[in-house]
Protein backbone atom coordinates (compact mmCIF):
# COMPACT_ATOMS: atom_id res chain seq x y z
CA UNK A 1 0.00 0.00 0.00
CA UNK A 2 0.81 3.85 -0.34
CA UNK A 3 2.86 5.41 2.43
CA UNK A 4 1.56 8.24 2.90
CA UNK A 5 2.61 11.26 5.54
CA UNK A 6 0.33 14.32 6.19
CA UNK A 7 0.86 17.24 8.51
CA UNK A 8 -2.44 17.64 10.93
CA UNK A 9 -1.35 20.17 12.94
CA UNK A 10 -4.24 22.69 11.97
CA UNK A 11 -6.41 19.94 12.53
CA UNK A 12 -8.77 21.97 14.68
CA UNK A 13 -8.32 25.15 13.12
CA UNK A 14 -11.63 26.54 11.06
CA UNK A 15 -11.57 25.59 6.99
CA UNK A 16 -8.76 23.91 7.16
CA UNK A 17 -9.41 22.34 9.90
CA UNK A 18 -12.49 20.89 8.60
CA UNK A 19 -10.61 19.65 5.41
CA UNK A 20 -8.65 17.61 7.48
CA UNK A 21 -10.49 15.84 9.75
CA UNK A 22 -13.00 14.47 7.04
CA UNK A 23 -10.48 13.38 4.11
CA UNK A 24 -8.19 11.58 6.73
CA UNK A 25 -10.47 8.86 7.53
CA UNK A 26 -11.34 7.96 3.79
CA UNK A 27 -7.09 7.82 3.12
CA UNK A 28 -6.66 5.56 6.27
CA UNK A 29 -9.15 2.64 4.32
CA UNK A 30 -6.69 2.77 1.62
CA UNK A 31 -3.16 4.02 2.17
CA UNK A 32 -0.33 3.42 5.09
CA UNK A 33 -1.22 6.81 6.73
CA UNK A 34 1.02 8.67 9.30
CA UNK A 35 0.01 11.70 10.57
CA UNK A 36 1.88 14.44 12.20
CA UNK A 37 1.03 16.40 15.61
CA UNK A 38 0.82 17.51 18.69
CA UNK A 39 0.11 14.37 21.05
CA UNK A 40 -2.14 17.29 23.10
CA UNK A 41 -4.46 17.58 20.47
CA UNK A 42 -6.08 14.16 20.81
CA UNK A 43 -7.60 15.97 23.69
CA UNK A 44 -9.70 18.14 21.42
CA UNK A 45 -9.60 15.92 18.55
CA UNK A 46 -10.22 12.19 20.19
CA UNK A 47 -10.17 10.64 16.27
CA UNK A 48 -6.51 11.28 16.51
CA UNK A 49 -5.79 8.03 18.76
CA UNK A 50 -6.87 6.05 16.13
CA UNK A 51 -3.97 7.41 13.39
CA UNK A 52 -0.40 6.37 13.79
CA UNK A 53 0.86 9.74 15.10
CA UNK A 54 4.50 11.18 14.74
CA UNK A 55 4.73 14.03 17.55
CA UNK A 56 5.72 17.11 16.60
CA UNK A 57 5.11 20.15 18.76
CA UNK A 58 6.79 23.04 16.47
CA UNK A 59 4.34 25.85 16.58
CA UNK A 60 3.14 27.23 12.87
CA UNK A 61 5.09 29.57 10.78
CA UNK A 62 7.86 29.26 13.13
CA UNK A 63 11.57 28.23 12.76
CA UNK A 64 11.37 25.13 14.96
CA UNK A 65 8.63 24.39 12.19
CA UNK A 66 11.57 24.17 9.77
CA UNK A 67 13.69 22.87 11.89
CA UNK A 68 11.83 20.10 13.22
CA UNK A 69 9.57 18.83 10.19
CA UNK A 70 12.81 17.33 7.57
CA UNK A 71 13.75 15.10 10.65
CA UNK A 72 10.01 14.03 11.78
CA UNK A 73 9.01 13.33 8.02
CA UNK A 74 9.46 9.66 7.62
CA UNK A 75 10.67 7.91 4.49
CA UNK A 76 7.52 7.28 2.48
CA UNK A 77 5.91 7.72 -0.79
CA UNK A 78 4.12 10.94 -0.67
CA UNK A 79 3.76 13.97 2.31
CA UNK A 80 1.32 16.04 1.80
CA UNK A 81 1.40 19.61 3.62
CA UNK A 82 -2.78 20.49 3.84
CA UNK A 83 -1.61 24.18 3.79
CA UNK A 84 1.23 26.32 2.31
CA UNK A 85 3.72 26.58 5.07
CA UNK A 86 6.02 22.86 3.56
CA UNK A 87 9.44 22.09 4.85
CA UNK A 88 12.03 24.45 3.19
CA UNK A 89 14.95 22.06 3.67
CA UNK A 90 14.94 18.48 1.73
CA UNK A 91 13.18 15.58 3.29
CA UNK A 92 12.42 11.58 3.14
CA UNK A 93 9.41 11.79 1.11
CA UNK A 94 9.39 10.16 -2.79
CA UNK A 95 7.10 13.20 -3.72
CA UNK A 96 5.37 16.19 -2.45
CA UNK A 97 1.98 16.82 -2.35
CA UNK A 98 0.23 20.40 -1.21
CA UNK A 99 -3.03 22.16 -1.13
CA UNK A 100 -3.19 25.65 -1.51
CA UNK A 101 -6.74 26.68 -0.64
CA UNK A 102 -6.41 30.15 -1.93
CA UNK A 103 -3.91 32.98 -2.48
CA UNK A 104 -5.74 35.61 -0.84
CA UNK A 105 -2.24 36.76 1.25
CA UNK A 106 -0.71 37.18 -3.02
CA UNK A 107 -4.21 39.20 -4.17
CA UNK A 108 -4.71 41.26 -1.32
CA UNK A 109 -1.10 41.81 0.05
CA UNK A 110 -2.20 45.33 0.43
CA UNK A 111 -4.14 45.10 3.47
CA UNK A 112 -1.54 42.67 5.57
CA UNK A 113 1.72 43.87 7.57
CA UNK A 114 4.92 43.77 5.87
CA UNK A 115 5.87 40.33 7.87
CA UNK A 116 2.87 38.24 6.61
CA UNK A 117 2.89 39.66 3.03
CA UNK A 118 6.48 38.77 2.98
CA UNK A 119 6.01 34.90 4.40
CA UNK A 120 2.99 34.25 2.23
CA UNK A 121 4.94 35.61 -0.64
CA UNK A 122 8.02 32.92 0.07
CA UNK A 123 6.02 30.12 1.17
CA UNK A 124 3.13 30.27 -1.30
CA UNK A 125 5.82 30.54 -4.30
CA UNK A 126 8.33 27.72 -2.34
CA UNK A 127 4.71 25.24 -2.03
CA UNK A 128 3.52 25.79 -5.70
CA UNK A 129 7.62 25.29 -7.40
CA UNK A 130 8.45 22.93 -4.58
CA UNK A 131 5.77 20.04 -4.69
CA UNK A 132 5.31 17.71 -7.45
CA UNK A 133 1.64 18.31 -7.43
CA UNK A 134 -0.90 21.33 -6.16
CA UNK A 135 -4.61 20.56 -5.16
CA UNK A 136 -6.90 23.25 -4.92
CA UNK A 137 -10.44 23.72 -3.77
CA UNK A 138 -12.19 25.58 -6.98
CA UNK A 139 -11.64 26.33 -10.90
CA UNK A 140 -11.46 29.68 -9.33
CA UNK A 141 -8.32 29.38 -7.00
CA UNK A 142 -6.41 27.17 -9.87
CA UNK A 143 -6.78 30.42 -12.07
CA UNK A 144 -5.50 32.71 -9.26
CA UNK A 145 -2.58 30.14 -8.60
CA UNK A 146 -1.62 30.23 -11.86
CA UNK A 147 -2.11 34.48 -12.06
CA UNK A 148 -0.07 35.20 -9.28
CA UNK A 149 2.59 32.21 -9.28
CA UNK A 150 2.85 31.21 -12.81
CA UNK A 151 2.85 27.42 -12.14
CA UNK A 152 1.87 25.43 -14.73
CA UNK A 153 -1.63 24.53 -15.20
CA UNK A 154 -1.59 21.08 -15.52
CA UNK A 155 0.29 20.70 -12.35
CA UNK A 156 -2.74 21.70 -10.31
CA UNK A 157 -6.03 19.66 -9.68
CA UNK A 158 -9.33 21.46 -8.54
CA UNK A 159 -11.56 19.28 -5.79
CA UNK A 160 -14.64 20.67 -4.44
CA UNK A 161 -14.89 20.59 -0.43
CA UNK A 162 -17.94 18.81 0.40
CA UNK A 163 -20.12 18.82 3.65
CA UNK A 164 -19.95 15.68 6.36
CA UNK A 165 -24.16 15.47 6.89
CA UNK A 166 -24.08 12.51 8.75
CA UNK A 167 -22.41 13.71 11.22
CA UNK A 168 -22.99 17.26 10.99
CA UNK A 169 -26.28 17.67 10.65
CA UNK A 170 -26.97 14.83 13.16
CA UNK A 171 -25.88 17.43 16.20
CA UNK A 172 -28.74 17.36 18.93
CA UNK A 173 -26.43 19.61 20.73
CA UNK A 174 -28.71 22.89 22.68
CA UNK A 175 -26.76 25.99 22.17
CA UNK A 176 -25.27 27.38 25.86
CA UNK A 177 -26.02 30.67 24.16
CA UNK A 178 -28.61 33.09 24.46
CA UNK A 179 -29.89 32.88 20.21
CA UNK A 180 -32.69 35.90 19.58
CA UNK A 181 -35.45 34.82 18.23
CA UNK A 182 -34.94 36.07 14.51
CA UNK A 183 -31.48 36.34 13.19
CA UNK A 184 -29.47 36.24 9.88
CA UNK A 185 -25.83 34.41 10.52
CA UNK A 186 -22.53 34.86 9.20
CA UNK A 187 -20.02 32.07 10.38
CA UNK A 188 -15.54 32.64 9.39
CA UNK A 189 -12.90 34.38 10.71
CA UNK A 190 -13.70 38.00 10.89
CA UNK A 191 -11.22 39.35 8.78
CA UNK A 192 -10.81 42.18 5.97
CA UNK A 193 -11.78 40.46 2.94
CA UNK A 194 -14.90 38.76 4.72
CA UNK A 195 -16.38 42.84 3.97
CA UNK A 196 -18.21 42.95 7.31
CA UNK A 197 -17.87 46.27 6.88
CA UNK A 198 -20.54 46.55 4.18
CA UNK A 199 -22.05 43.60 5.52
CA UNK A 200 -22.91 45.89 9.12
CA UNK A 201 -24.10 49.11 6.79
CA UNK A 202 -26.37 46.85 5.03
CA UNK A 203 -27.88 45.29 8.11
CA UNK A 204 -28.64 49.03 9.15
CA UNK A 205 -30.56 49.61 6.44
CA UNK A 206 -32.22 46.03 7.66
CA UNK A 207 -33.15 47.50 10.73
CA UNK A 208 -35.38 49.96 9.29
CA UNK A 209 -37.90 47.77 7.77
CA UNK A 210 -36.92 44.65 10.65
CA UNK A 211 -36.22 46.02 13.50
CA UNK A 212 -36.93 42.45 15.13
CA UNK A 213 -34.02 41.08 13.78
CA UNK A 214 -30.32 40.09 14.63
CA UNK A 215 -27.30 39.52 13.05
CA UNK A 216 -25.14 37.33 14.54
CA UNK A 217 -21.18 36.68 13.53
CA UNK A 218 -19.49 33.52 14.48
CA UNK A 219 -15.60 33.68 14.49
CA UNK A 220 -12.87 34.82 15.99
CA UNK A 221 -11.65 38.71 15.65
CA UNK A 222 -8.61 39.50 13.84
CA UNK A 223 -7.55 42.69 12.97
CA UNK A 224 -10.36 44.99 11.41
CA UNK A 225 -10.58 48.31 12.23
CA UNK A 226 -13.00 49.14 9.51
CA UNK A 227 -15.62 46.27 11.37
CA UNK A 228 -15.03 47.72 14.51
CA UNK A 229 -15.53 51.25 13.43
CA UNK A 230 -18.77 50.86 11.34
CA UNK A 231 -20.11 49.42 14.33
CA UNK A 232 -19.89 52.09 16.55
CA UNK A 233 -21.01 54.26 13.64
CA UNK A 234 -24.33 53.00 14.05
CA UNK A 235 -25.97 53.13 17.33
CA UNK A 236 -29.01 50.87 16.59
CA UNK A 237 -26.24 47.77 15.86
CA UNK A 238 -24.88 47.91 19.16
CA UNK A 239 -28.17 45.87 20.21
CA UNK A 240 -28.51 44.14 16.93
CA UNK A 241 -25.14 42.42 16.46
CA UNK A 242 -24.00 39.36 18.62
CA UNK A 243 -20.45 38.00 18.10
CA UNK A 244 -19.92 34.57 19.46
CA UNK A 245 -15.65 33.87 19.20
CA UNK A 246 -15.41 30.02 20.44
CA UNK A 247 -18.14 27.65 19.45
CA UNK A 248 -17.48 24.61 19.46
CA UNK A 249 -18.24 22.10 16.34
CA UNK A 250 -20.78 20.85 18.61
CA UNK A 251 -22.60 24.05 19.06
CA UNK A 252 -22.51 25.17 15.76
CA UNK A 253 -25.36 23.21 13.54
CA UNK A 254 -27.87 24.33 15.90
CA UNK A 255 -26.65 28.07 15.55
CA UNK A 256 -27.27 27.26 11.87
CA UNK A 257 -30.58 25.42 12.33
CA UNK A 258 -32.25 28.31 14.16
CA UNK A 259 -31.02 31.03 11.87
CA UNK A 260 -33.44 32.76 9.38
CA UNK A 261 -30.64 33.32 6.82
CA UNK A 262 -27.34 32.81 6.46
CA UNK A 263 -24.96 35.33 4.64
CA UNK A 264 -21.24 35.98 3.23
CA UNK A 265 -20.51 38.99 1.41
CA UNK A 266 -17.19 38.24 1.24
CA UNK A 267 -15.52 40.30 -1.50
CA UNK A 268 -12.86 36.98 -1.73
CA UNK A 269 -13.72 33.64 -0.86
CA UNK A 270 -11.49 30.07 -3.07
CA UNK A 271 -14.42 28.16 -2.18
CA UNK A 272 -16.94 28.84 0.99
CA UNK A 273 -17.75 25.94 2.95
CA UNK A 274 -20.52 27.61 5.69
CA UNK A 275 -22.64 28.04 3.04
CA UNK A 276 -22.76 24.11 2.52
CA UNK A 277 -22.75 23.74 6.15
CA UNK A 278 -26.09 25.88 6.05
CA UNK A 279 -27.92 24.53 3.25
CA UNK A 280 -27.30 21.09 5.22
CA UNK A 281 -29.14 22.16 7.79
CA UNK A 282 -31.92 23.87 5.70
CA UNK A 283 -30.83 27.39 6.38
CA UNK A 284 -31.49 29.20 3.10
CA UNK A 285 -28.02 31.25 2.05
CA UNK A 286 -27.01 34.30 0.34
CA UNK A 287 -23.69 34.82 -0.80
CA UNK A 288 -21.39 37.19 -3.20
CA UNK A 289 -21.02 36.42 -6.76
CA UNK A 290 -17.20 36.25 -6.54
CA UNK A 291 -14.39 33.79 -6.38
CA UNK A 292 -15.09 30.44 -5.82
CA UNK A 293 -18.24 31.03 -4.09
CA UNK A 294 -20.58 30.57 -7.63
CA UNK A 295 -19.25 26.97 -8.10
CA UNK A 296 -19.82 25.70 -4.33
CA UNK A 297 -23.12 27.18 -3.91
CA UNK A 298 -24.34 26.58 -7.72
CA UNK A 299 -28.33 27.75 -7.82
CA UNK A 300 -28.53 27.67 -4.01
CA UNK A 301 -28.06 30.76 -3.36
CA UNK A 302 -29.22 34.11 -3.59
CA UNK A 303 -26.00 36.20 -4.71
CA UNK A 304 -25.46 39.46 -3.97
CA UNK A 305 -22.21 42.33 -4.92
CA UNK A 306 -20.17 42.91 -2.12
CA UNK A 307 -19.91 45.92 -3.04
CA UNK A 308 -23.52 47.64 -3.10
CA UNK A 309 -24.59 48.23 0.20
CA UNK A 310 -28.44 48.58 -0.88
CA UNK A 311 -27.84 45.26 -3.04
CA UNK A 312 -26.97 43.04 0.53
CA UNK A 313 -30.03 45.32 2.43
CA UNK A 314 -32.84 44.45 -0.19
CA UNK A 315 -31.82 40.92 -0.79
CA UNK A 316 -31.53 40.61 2.71
CA UNK A 317 -35.12 41.69 3.19
CA UNK A 318 -36.60 39.54 0.23
CA UNK A 319 -35.37 36.64 2.20
CA UNK A 320 -37.25 38.22 4.93
CA UNK A 321 -40.48 38.77 3.44
CA UNK A 322 -40.70 35.95 0.72
CA UNK A 323 -41.87 32.69 2.20
CA UNK A 324 -41.31 30.97 -1.48
CA UNK A 325 -38.33 32.23 -1.90
CA UNK A 326 -36.47 30.95 1.57
CA UNK A 327 -38.41 26.96 0.50
CA UNK A 328 -37.01 27.08 -3.26
CA UNK A 329 -33.48 28.07 -1.87
CA UNK A 330 -33.76 25.41 1.11
CA UNK A 331 -34.35 22.43 -1.38
CA UNK A 332 -32.08 23.40 -3.92
CA UNK A 333 -29.60 23.75 -0.71
CA UNK A 334 -29.93 20.32 0.12
CA UNK A 335 -30.07 18.93 -3.34
CA UNK A 336 -26.55 20.93 -3.90
CA UNK A 337 -25.07 19.19 -0.36
CA UNK A 338 -25.81 15.85 -2.10
CA UNK A 339 -23.64 16.93 -5.04
CA UNK A 340 -20.84 18.01 -2.72
CA UNK A 341 -19.76 15.05 -0.46
CA UNK A 342 -16.06 14.65 1.54
CA UNK A 343 -16.63 10.93 0.01
CA UNK A 344 -16.39 12.37 -3.56
CA UNK A 345 -13.77 15.08 -2.22
CA UNK A 346 -11.36 12.02 -0.74
CA UNK A 347 -11.57 10.10 -3.84
CA UNK A 348 -10.51 12.69 -6.18
CA UNK A 349 -7.45 12.99 -3.40
CA UNK A 350 -6.64 9.27 -4.25
CA UNK A 351 -7.09 9.70 -7.58
CA UNK A 352 -4.36 12.26 -7.60
CA UNK A 353 -2.10 10.46 -5.14
CA UNK A 354 -2.31 7.30 -7.94
CA UNK A 355 -1.57 9.63 -10.37
CA UNK A 356 1.63 11.12 -8.72
CA UNK A 357 2.95 6.79 -7.89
Amino acid sequence: MKEICIDARMALHSGIGTYIRNILPYLKKRCVLRVLAPLSLAEKWPALSTYDVIPLEAPLYSVQEQLRLPLKIPSCDIYWTPHYNIPLLPIRAKKRLVTIHDVYHLAFGHTLDLLKRSYAKVFLTSAAFRSDHIITISQFSKDEIVKYIGVSREKITPILNGVCTDVFCTQKTVSSYALPENYFLFVGVLAPHKNLSTLLRAWNLVLQKHSAYHLVLVGKKVKNVDYMKTLKEFPALQSRVMHLENVSNSELPVIYQSAKGFILPSIYEGFGLPPLEAMALKCPTIVSKVGGLPEASSDASLYIDPYNVKDISDKISLLIENRSLRETLIEKGLKRVEECSWEKAALAHLEVINGML
